[in-house]
């Protein structure tokens, strides 16, 4: 067998063989999280040439930036769920103001790209937003929401800005990007203003392809922090070239000054965290895989400053 089971004793025993002391919480430790998703996960900044942990390095330094990248996960989080949200209520306003007369016109086809590389991806999408609804006899939906039941039994349609609410960062993505010409360059064209009312001088130059590759990226880093995958050194799209610091010009592109200024105390928050905790690597071994070479530029990104 190529990797057969250990147990914790011998997993302890291989840490100690490669030079890593799994201290006195190593039991506690790989009990509540496991083995392979803190030392595998989290090992590479501690280890030498030679697979060998740096002189000094702990399991509790290396769970330490586990615990690090976790907390930067949950702050993440909650600061996309503000990027999802303005996304979704520019996409409805911009989109029901052109179909004021049909509440369902986010169900016809007619109203999104014409493209043929578009065609079947919008029947798709349309057909999933069907299924979301109950709508479809052969595919129930995964749970039923109460708001869109009542809107099935109140009322004769479903408009988009209560389908919306329902929709993940990802299908919101879809319904942009699928959007006519005309729709998204009057969404990007409202991001700009907004875009200049928080930030004024340090404002940037927002167009739709601009617009869309930010929220490419933020719903692949939103996936990250959904399913618990480090994030710290994490790098999306088909390049793989798109990383921490790259997201945070993004999320400038969509927060508010404020927002921006919470995202930077929770990263700091975390940075301190695992300063206080790590002695073998360095702040500055942290911030280099997230993309920056000093805590100062993670706020001057976020200022608008680089």
């Amino acid at each position: 067998m190529d990797k057969p089971f250990k147990t914790y004793e011998q997993l302890e025993a291989i840490m100690r063989d490669r030079g890593l002391d799994p201290g006195a919480h190593a039991r506690a430790i790989l009990e509540r999280e496991g083995y392979y998703p803190v030392v595998n996960g989290y090992r590479s900044l501690f280890i030498d040439e030679g697979e060998r942990y740096r002189q000094g390095a702990t399991l509790d330094e290396v769970y330490a930036l586990f615990v690090m990248d976790r907390r930067l996960r949950t702050i993440l989080f909650r600061h996309i769920a503000l990027a999802e949200g303005v996304l979704k209520s520019v996409c409805c306003y911009e989109f029901c103001s052109r179909h004021q007369d049909d509440n369902e016109a986010y169900l016809d086809p007619a109203s999104y790209r014409t493209e043929r590389r578009f065609r079947k991806m919008v029947v798709r999408f349309i057909n999933d937003v069907n299924v979301m609804l109950g709508r479809d006899p052969k595919r129930p939906p995964a749970f039923a929401k109460d708001y869109l039941d009542h809107y099935k039994s109140e009322h004769d349609n479903i408009p988009l800005w209560v389908t919306m609410n329902s929709l993940s960062l990802g299908q919101a993505f879809k319904f942009y990007t699928f959007l006519d010409e005309s729709t998204r360059f009057a969404i990007s064209q409202r991001f700009q203003e907004m875009h200049r009312e928080a930030h004024g001088t340090k404002a940037r130059r927002i167009t739709h392809e601009s617009l869309r590759k930010s929220y490419d990226h933020i719903k692949d880093f939103r996936n990250i922090c959904a399913h618990d995958e480090r994030l710290f050194c994490a790098k999306v799209d088909k390049s793989k070239s798109t990383d921490f610091r790259r997201l945070m010009a993004d999320m400038y592109a969509v927060l508010t000054a404020d927002q921006c200024a919470s995202l930077y105390r929770g990263i700091a928050g975390c940075l301190d965290f695992a300063k206080d905790r790590i002695a073998t690597i360095g702040e500055s071994d942290i911030l280099r895989q997230m993309g920056f070479n000093s805590r100062a530029e993670v706020r001057a990104c976020l200022d608008g400053d680089m």
